[in-house]
C-alpha cells in the first residue's frame, strides 16, 4: 500500500472577498479510493468519504504566519478551521459567506458535513457554451480602455 501526503484548504468566500487562514495537512495509508491531480498532493476524487475521514492520520493544521498544530482527526480539524475562518468573515462581511470549492478544497460532501452554516452553489449551466453567448451578449457597453487587446480578449 502507498501511503500520501494530502492538503485541504480550508478558505471561505466573503461576498466576493477570498479568505485564506488554514491549510490541513494530513496523510492517507492507503489510497486505492481516491484520485489526486497529476504532480499535486490535491484529490480529485473521493469514492468514499467516511473512509477518508477514518484513515487520515499524522493531522496537522497550519494557520497563516504560525506554527501548525496537531488535530486528533480530519473532521476535527476541518470543522475547527471552517468554524473559526466562517467567525472572522463574519466580522469582515455583511453579506453572503460560502466554503471555497474546487482544487486543493475538501468534496463538498465533506464541507457540508463540517462547515458551520447552510449553504448553496450555484448550478453548473448544462450548456456551457450557449451560456457564454448569452453573458456576452448581455453586456451593454464596454469601456473603451477595456476593448484593448492587452486588456480584454474575446
Amino acid at each position: 500500500m502507498e501511503s500520501r501526503e494530502v492538503l485541504f484548504y480550508a478558505d471561505v468566500f466573503a461576498d466576493r472577498y477570498l479568505i485564506h487562514m488554514y491549510t490541513i495537512r494530513f496523510e492517507l495509508p492507503d489510497v486505492d479510493y481516491v484520485e489526486f491531480y497529476k504532480d499535486w498532493n490535491f484529490l480529485r476524487v473521493v469514492k468514499d468519504i467516511d473512509r477518508l475521514l477514518k484513515d487520515a492520520n499524522n493531522v496537522v493544521v497550519y494557520e497563516v504566519n504560525k506554527r501548525g498544530r496537531r488535530s486528533r482527526n480530519l473532521g476535527l480539524a476541518l470543522k475547527s478551521a471552517y468554524e473559526r475562518v466562517y467567525e472572522f468573515a463574519s466580522m469582515c462581511s455583511i453579506g453572503q459567506i460560502t466554503p471555497a470549492i474546487g482544487v486543493g478544497y475538501p468534496p463538498v460532501e465533506l464541507i457540508r458535513m463540517v462547515f458551520p452554516a447552510p449553504f448553496e452553489l450555484e448550478t453548473f449551466p448544462d450548456d456551457l457554451d450557449n451560456y457564454l453567448q448569452n453573458l456576452v451578449r448581455s453586456v451593454k457597453q464596454v469601456p473603451k480602455e477595456l476593448l484593448n487587446a492587452e486588456y480584454f480578449i474575446l
